[in-house]
């Protein structure tokens, strides 16, 4: 039977005030949970038993794996804390190890990405902003096209600009 997933006490649907008391007592995961008693929990906190008990359970309930995992080739080891490692991502601190150049994409302007070491670093979080007409849109454009290019996916959060639905209509085309 595999163990609870080493989920972090953000990820819970608890009371929000219960999960800050969680947070600053020390506890981060639900495996936290799991290793003391619901009294001691309570106690920790601050809160009734039944709040606790609460608590306790929804740290024990195992998270779904989505439909297109297949949870029989999902293997876990039989240790209280485990965590689910999806097949192809990478750790912050695996991506801090490869070397800015290895990942970098062009901005298409050799100033920019000079500044930035390169270019954008695969798999970052960018910001673009900028007054009408400072050149967002270039840039937005280049970055994605060679994101394109070199075949990797791409995650755009954020309202739907015109000028990011042309871009996205233009790659299409790549």
């Amino acid at each position: 039977m595999p163990t609870q997933l080493n989920r972090p006490i953000a990820s819970l649907q608890i009371n929000p005030a219960h999960r800050s008391k969680l947070m600053k007592n020390g506890y981060s995961t639900a495996a936290d949970i799991q290793a003391v008693s619901v009294e001691e929990l309570a106690r920790d906190l601050g809160i009734s038993l039944e709040d606790a008990n609460a608590i306790s359970a929804v740290a024990q309930t195992q998270p779904q794996i989505s439909s297109h995992i297949n949870a029989d080739s999902v293997e876990l080891p039989a240790t209280q804390r485990t965590q689910l490692v999806i097949a192809g991502s990478q750790t912050a601190a695996e991506l801090l190890k490869v070397p800015a150049s290895a990942t970098a994409l062009s901005t298409g302007n050799k100033t920019i990405d000079e500044l930035l070491d390169g270019g954008v670093i695969r798999g970052s979080l960018l910001e673009i902003s900028g007054v009408p007409g400072s050149g967002r849109s270039a840039v937005t454009r280049s970055i994605l096209t060679s994101a394109v290019r070199e075949g990797h996916e791409i995650l755009i959060i954020g309202g739907l600009s015109t000028s990011i639905v042309k871009i996205l209509s233009l790659l299409v085309y790549l």
